[in-house]
């Protein structure tokens, strides 16, 4: 078990990414039966290969290697220009889908992404079972990867590009780590080549020794690198997306496509997260759902209060509005299979005693009324008007949405 102070990193490593690209436009599906194919890119005036399949590295092909040496060796390879636009495209495209996992994702390089999912394992059955949920979904849309789960960001790197994959903690992980060849500091080849001709060949030869005569010999770089490495400091990662306040998510055992369904889900999502509103004394002034499609597509939809609210029911009928007057309608296709509550904004709402009278004050039907022709009309098409500095008294206000916080 965790102490609550470990984190956990997932580092995701596609090493095939811009030939299963090719492969995904091409509607290909049997990786095993695909003919040898390289990308070549102009360096210098010459062709290079940028990236091979498995076929093409079986043949002993690889990254780097001049067109005409490939063919040399392979007369039959299939040849196909580089594309590395469209690998960070899709790239972009897997890294949304992965949020399914956790909202704490980042890109790692052209090829690869970081997951924090510490806290995430849980909702899988465990490390195992995340490990198996990612692994699973990268073949579904089409993916070789390699995986590996560990105590910093830049261990788990390590372990996924240098070593066999796998989940590592503790006195395993430190072991694991020293097997590894220096090319895992991912260092210049220049400090590479220096190191290798001073008979450090793995970690191991490194990790016992103190970083100052490191750092003077061989560079900071090198150094730095290898106190990340070696777990020795965690740099925490910078997710894509802002990460919300509040996140909860619901798994679905089977895939749901009618919209009464989706609204149930919102509804337990919702009850879930007001009590953890509670819990904070806040109210949510922004709420987002994430819909998690079966393909790969994903679709968030917020909506707004004008004042802090821990009412379920209310976000709800917000939601419904929403859903209703989206124009462009939210298209379950095989189905959702995962959804997603966050509170993106709060405000502190203290508990307050509701008064004798049966009727509810004018300011909070007025609210209501303005959260509801926002969900439905959009943001921009409600307003209000908030007073500014002026000397002319003509132009002492403004017009601004009705749902934002006063100043």
């Amino acid at each position: 078990m965790n102490s609550r102070n470990d984190r956990r990193y997932l580092a995701v490593w596609f090493p095939l990414l811009p030939t299963d690209r090719l492969r995904r436009e091409e509607r290909g599906s049997d990786a095993t039966a695909e003919p040898a194919t390289v990308l070549v890119e102009k360096v210098k005036g010459a062709l290079r290969l940028a990236a091979a399949n498995g076929s093409a590295l079986a043949l002993g092909l690889s990254p780097g290697m001049t067109l005409a040496d490939a063919r040399a060796r392979a007369p039959d390879i299939r040849v196909e220009p580089h594309r590395p636009e469209a690998d960070t495209a899709l790239l972009r495209r897997v890294l949304l889908d992965f949020g399914r996992f956790t909202p704490m994702a980042a890109t790692d390089g052209p090829d690869g992404l970081a997951l924090d999912v510490t806290g995430c394992a849980h909702l899988f059955g465990g490390e195992e079972g995340l490990i198996r949920a990612v692994g699973a979904r990268a073949e579904g849309v089409g993916l070789a990867t390699r995986l590996a789960l560990a105590g910093t960001p830049e261990a788990a790197r390590a372990l996924a590009r240098f070593g066999p994959g796998g989940i590592y903690q503790g006195e395993d992980q430190s072991q694991a780590l020293r097997r590894l060849p220096v090319a895992a500091l991912e260092v210049s080849d220049k400090e590479i080549q220096a190191l290798s001709r001073a008979g450090l060949k793995t970690l191991a030869h490194l990790a016992d020794r103190p970083t100052a005569p490191i750092a003077a010999r061989f560079g900071a770089a090198a150094a730095t690198r290898l106190n990340r490495v070696l777990g020795r400091e965690d740099v925490r990662i910078r997710p894509e997306r802002p990460v919300p306040l509040i996140s909860v998510d619901r798994v679905l055992v089977e895939p749901i496509t009618e919209t009464p369904d989706i609204e149930a889900v919102i509804g337990d999502l919702l009850v879930e997260a007001m009590d953890r509103l509670d819990l904070r004394g806040q109210g949510g002034r922004a709420f987002q759902a994430g819909f998690f499609r079966l393909d790969g597509e994903v679709r968030h939809i917020t909506v707004r209060t004008g004042r802090p609210s821990r009412d379920a029911a209310a976000v709800l009928r917000l939601f419904r509005e929403r859903l209703a007057n989206l124009a462009r309608p939210l298209e379950p296709g095989f189905g959702f299979d995962q959804m997603r509550l966050s509170v993106t904004v709060a405000d502190r709402l203290a508990s307050r005693q509701r008064g004798f009278e049966a009727a509810p004050s004018t300011a909070e039907d007025l609210g209501r009324l303005i959260d509801r022709l926002t969900a439905r009309l959009g943001p921009e098409a409600v307003s209000r008007f908030e007073p500014i500095e002026s000397h002319w008294p003509e132009r002492a206000v403004r017009l601004i949405p009705a749902a934002h916080p006063p100043a």
